[in-house]
């Protein structure tokens, strides 16, 4: 449950960064985001507008090689 509070916490410091740098508060950056798919939100508060499943797929690829060359590096 404790990686759960930290998860919520991050989350939350996001929403406030991303309402600071729009000018808007933080109860309406949380009904913008009721409105909106996980996936652009997810992108916008990323940083990557253009995001889709394509190119979060990429992402999820590159960190998994990253993480795999991380892992062998230990190894030897």
């Amino acid at each position: 449950m404790q990686h759960f509070g930290d998860g919520r916490i991050a989350f939350e410091s996001m929403i406030q960064e991303y309402a600071a740098e729009q000018d808007m508060s933080f109860k309406d950056v949380l009904k913008w985001l009721s409105g909106r798919l996980a996936l652009s939100v997810a992108g916008e508060l990323l940083g990557l507008p253009d995001i889709n499943e394509e190119s979060l797929n990429e992402l999820a690829a590159q960190q998994l090689a990253a993480n795999l060359l991380e892992l062998l590096s230990h190894t030897r």
